[in-house]
């Protein structure tokens, strides 16, 4: 006895599969957008304050990584979030 799913919930699931790649998209998205945006506004702090090259590279890889670990901490919660959504989707289409 394996686990029969009745014809009419096949497009949700396919539904659900696909909405879920749309979201890890998305949030592959934010983080290189945020990347960018944490670059881009070391590099003109770096400007306007006239500092060194290595000081400027050393601000820009802070704000970087800092970028990312936040992005990091809302993929983590946005899988939890699913991870949630697809064990309720399961727990009320069981028999």
């Amino acid at each position: 006895m394996g686990l029969k799913i009745r014809p009419s919930w096949k497009p949700a699931v396919v539904r659900d599969f696909q909405r879920m790649q749309e979201v890890a998209r998305e949030l592959k998205e934010d983080r290189e957008r945020a990347g960018e945006e944490a670059t881009l506004a070391a590099s003109k702090l770096a400007k306007d304050t006239g500092a060194s090259t290595e000081e400027a590279a050393s601000l820009v890889e802070e704000a970087r990584d800092s970028a990312v670990d936040e992005v990091k901490k809302d993929q983590s919660q946005m899988g939890l979030l699913i991870l949630g959504l697809v064990i309720l989707f399961l727990y009320y289409m069981s028999p």
